[in-house]
Formats: C-alpha cells, sequence, structure tokens
C-alpha cells in the first residue's frame, strides 16, 4: 500500500553520477533533496566494480534506512541494473557474522547484472562492529565463540526484513526514490552463514518457542549460502527435525561445501549444513555443495581473489537461474537449472533437488 506520509524511517542515498545514475533529472533531485532533509549525505566513495565497469550494466549506490522505531540504522549497498525496463524483481541479502554491505559482491553483480535490485543489508550489533569486542583474534576459538554471542543479534536482524520491506513498498510509490522501480510482487532473500540462518527464520523456520514469528510472506524464493540448523535443534535426530520445518513454503536454495565448516568449532561436520535441505519437506527445494569450497568462500569481498573465483561463479550461476526460475517465472530458466546447469559442474561438485 502506498502511504507515503506514513512513514516508518527515511531512506539516505549517495547522490551523484558516479554512484547512482537516476532515469530522470526529476528523481536525482528527489534524492538530492531527502539527504539534504536528512541532514545526512551517506556517501561512500564511490566504489564501482572493474567488473561493473567493463560490462556497463550496473549502478552501484548506497545508502541507509533508519527505524526510528528502534532507533537502528541499516545501511545497505544497492546493486541495480543500468538498462531497466520497467519495475525489477528485489534480492535482500543478508551478512553472516562480522559482515558489511561489502560482502559478496559477485552475487550483487550476477544478479543486477540479470535485471534484478539487489539490496546488500548491514545488520548493526551483528556486523564489523563485533570486532570491536575482539581484544586478541588469535584467541582459542572456544572464546571467540563466547565473544561473538551477542544477545538479541538474531532477533534484530528478524526484524530488520519487514522494516526494509515497508520501506522499499513506501519508497516505490509515486513520489518515492525508487518510484514504480521495484516490482514487490517478486521479492527473494538471500544469506550468508548467520544470514542463512536468517533466511531460514523468513521463511518459516520454527521458533525453540514455537510458531514462525519471523515468517515473511513478503518473501517468495531465498537462497541460503552455508545454512546451518538452529543451534537449539543442532543435537535432533533428524527423524525430528521435519516438524521445525513445516512452515517452509517457499523454494530455496541452499549452497555449501565439503570443507564449509564452522569457524568456532573445529570438529564441526561441513555435512550438518546439508541438514535443512533434506529437512525441509516443502517442494523446490535445491541443494548445491561444491568440493573445496570452504565457509569463507561464500562470502568473498575481494574481487580478484583466484582461489575463490570458481566457487563465486557457479554460486552466481546457480542463484540466477533458480532465481529466474522462482522470482520470474521462467520455465526455461528452471529447466536449465535442474538439467543443464547440473552438466556444467566440476568433478566432486553435487547438485540436487526435490
Amino acid at each position: 500500500m502506498c502511504l507515503l506520509t506514513a512513514k516508518k524511517g527515511f531512506f539516505v542515498s549517495g547522490v551523484g553520477d558516479s554512484v547512482w545514475q537516476t532515469e530522470s533529472n526529476k528523481k536525482k533531485e528527489k534524492m538530492r533533496h531527502l539527504a539534504l532533509l536528512t541532514g545526512i549525505l551517506f556517501l561512500v566513495a564511490a566504489f564501482v566494480s572493474p567488473v561493473a565497469s567493463a560490462r556497463g550494466d550496473v549502478r552501484i549506490s548506497y545508502g541507509v534506512f533508519e527505524d526510528t522505531s528502534r532507533d537502528r540504522q541499516i545501511p545497505y549497498k544497492l546493486y541495480a541494473p543500468s538498462r531497466q525496463i520497467g519495475p525489477a524483481p528485489v534480492i535482500l541479502f543478508s551478512h553472516g557474522m562480522g559482515g558489511t554491505v561489502e560482502t559478496a559482491p559477485y552475487l550483487g553483480m550476477a544478479l543486477s547484472g540479470h535485471g534484478y535490485m539487489a539490496f546488500f543489508l548491514q545488520h548493526p550489533g551483528s556486523d564489523q562492529s563485533i570486532w570491536d569486542n575482539v581484544p586478541d583474534p588469535t584467541l582459542p576459538k572456544e572464546e571467540l565463540r563466547e565473544i561473538y554471542k551477542i544477545p538479541g543479534a538474531s532477533f534484530d536482524r528478524n526484524l530488520d526484513i519487514p522494516f526494509v520491506l515497508d520501506e522499499l513498498e513506501r519508497l516505490n510509490c509515486a513520489g518515492g526514490v525508487f518510484e514504480g522501480l521495484l516490482d514487490l510482487e517478486k521479492i527473494g532473500m538471500a544469506g550468508h552463514s548467520f544470514g542463512a540462518h536468517g533466511v531460514l527464520k523468513i521463511a518459516g523456520e520454527r521458533s525453540w518457542l514455537g510458531g514462525q514469528p519471523h515468517k515473511e510472506e513478503r518473501i517468495k524464493a531465498a537462497l541460503a549460502l552455508s545454512p546451518n540448523v538452529n543451534k537449539r535443534f543442532f543435537d535432533l535426530p533428524d527423524s525430528e527435525l521435519t516438524g521445525i520445518y513445516d512452515g517452509v513454503e517457499i523454494p530455496i536454495l541452499h549452497v555449501t561445501g565439503t570443507e564449509d565448516g564452522y569457524p568456532f568449532n573445529e570438529n564441526f561436520d561441513p555435512a550438518q549444513r546439508t541438514r535443512p535441505y533434506r529437512a525441509i519437506e516443502a517442494p523446490a527445494q535445491y541443494l548445491l555443495v561444491l568440493k573445496g569450497a570452504e565457509h569463507s568462500s561464500f562470502g568473498g569481498r575481494t574481487p580478484g581473489d583466484e582461489a575463490r573465483m570458481p566457487f563465486w561463479d557457479v554460486t552466481s550461476r546457480a542463484a540466477v537461474l533458480f532465481f529466474d526460475a522462482w522470482l520470474k517465472g521462467d520455465a526455461h530458466a528452471k529447466k536449465s537449472l535442474e538439467e543443464d546447469f547440473p552438466e556444467t559442474l566440476s568433478p566432486g561438485d553435487t547438485f540436487e533437488h526435490k
């Protein structure tokens, strides 16, 4: 619903031709005007990756959603198609513990290059600020795990998603910054590690207290990078996990690696990350396991890291086909994902769906 006067927060965008090229001078002036009204210009030094510059089909901008009711600012990095015709499907991305909006740029580039408006969010309290509480990164993993236990971090993240969706609805209305640019009937979500935990919550994973308090019906498909069972259910046998996920009804692409361990537990078996896929009974579940991929392989921030680029490439290809199939309703993409994509994988990689 378009109620521009019922603001729950405000939007701040980086402005200037090098960061966000609007479709008209009118929209550009709206963005400048909003920034002046807030008195804040959240302009990170213009970052356009070499891939974006070379291809010329991706625009990158930065901004902040502010939830005044929670006194909480949610920075974002927007990857947008440069040649957009009509409203574009939307993807929200949540980083892992200690991450930022700069997490997984390979994925943002791939999605926007295929017509998606991809908002990469930063969640205060479980973002890079956690490093401020670490006196010595070389401490034993068990000690670091205790430091990283942040009360309410998961709950705050889960509340960020519906707030951002409300803001996008408001800003997509007449007079809004994204006026008519967003197809809010086609919204997907992606996340890595702690962000994948949030993806499963939003998809309908049962709370340990009961019910699905964070299930978000506006999310129609999801990508979980390095997913895992909630720690409160970790010791449940597989036979008892199905009920934890009986509220999940949307398609999910689960992606992990044979070396995708848990950063704070050396004894963690990477195969544990396939348990949500195996427990979820909803149709249109996909599992991609990449041989040799580690936990850090999916949240990479450095374009040019040659060791990780093959993982980025295959993950991006799978993600684009998946969202094309289940957000855009592209039957050819679905067929390609299920029949052709597996044939392109390297030896040792596995792909299955149900």
